[in-house]
């Protein structure tokens, strides 16, 4: 499949993260400080980011998420530099990006809670979850189906076999996600397929995680943290939806 000109990077990614990260990792790149460790420090601060979030420092928040976002992108970068880049490394920021994740929804139903009582905190803290894995969802689907990528399935098991400790149980938590890469099928017409699906594919880059995280800060910064859980129910879902309903079309076409 040709290469498609479309840059698959969230918009906050492309014009923030990635940038800041490219930085950081020249300097990095001069220290031992492994890929894997750089997202140990960024669970750590995804951790504290949700931890302000339910003490009600919105700009706390705004900042450690910040940092996070940036971190995230470095130990990608990182490995990729120093030749790396294997399965190991995406299931250990997959695992950090749950962790971090988690964190910040428990310190939102947190200070949800202390303004709307627990009821409605769990109630919008498990819709505003849902939608931003959703979108995260979709967004990781549909970019290695926009690439081409189909890989994992066929590397993970010997990965796993080859694996002992800590990294053979990281390895094992991608068995999911690479059973659900398998039953996909190539898309038809491959070679037209990147401008057929180009549309849905910005949609979807739109509603993906960082986005979700930078309204996030924005709306913690302002003080409405209940905010958050209708744009991430309301307009970032309804982007998912007409984001699938365009990709099916193109599918189709």
């Amino acid at each position: 499949m040709a290469a498609p000109s479309l840059v698959l990077d969230e918009p906050v990614d492309r014009w923030f993260s990635r940038p800041l990260a490219r930085g950081v990792v020249k300097v990095l790149a001069r220290t031992p400080i492994t890929p894997n460790q750089i997202s140990g420090v960024a669970c750590l601060v995804g951790i504290a980011s949700g931890v302000a979030l339910g003490l009600r420092r919105g700009w706390a928040f705004a900042i450690l998420t910040a940092v996070f976002l940036v971190l995230d992108c470095c130990d990608g970068q990182l490995a990729r530099l120093r030749g790396g880049g294997g399965l190991l490394g995406r299931a250990v920021d997959g695992i950090c990006d749950y962790i971090t994740a988690s964190a910040m929804h428990l310190g939102l139903m947190v200070w949800i809670a202390h303004g709307h009582g627990w009821g409605a905190a769990v109630a919008w803290t498990l819709a505003a979850a849902a939608a931003m894995t959703y979108g995260a969802y979709l967004l990781d689907k549909y970019k290695r189906r926009f690439k081409g990528d189909f890989e994992v399935p066929g590397k993970l098991e010997g990965e796993i076999a080859a694996a002992t400790g800590w990294r053979r149980l990281a390895l094992m938590t991608l068995r999911a996600y690479a059973a659900g890469l398998a039953k996909a099928k190539p898309p038809a017409r491959p070679e037209t397929y990147p401008a057929r699906a180009a549309l849905p594919m910005r949609i979807f880059l739109l509603g993906g995680h960082t986005m979700h995280a930078t309204v996030w800060s924005v709306l913690a910064v302002l003080d409405r943290p209940l905010a958050y859980a209708w744009v991430a129910v309301g307009p970032f879902t309804v982007l998912a939806l007409v984001g699938v309903f365009l990709q099916r079309r193109a599918e189709r076409a």
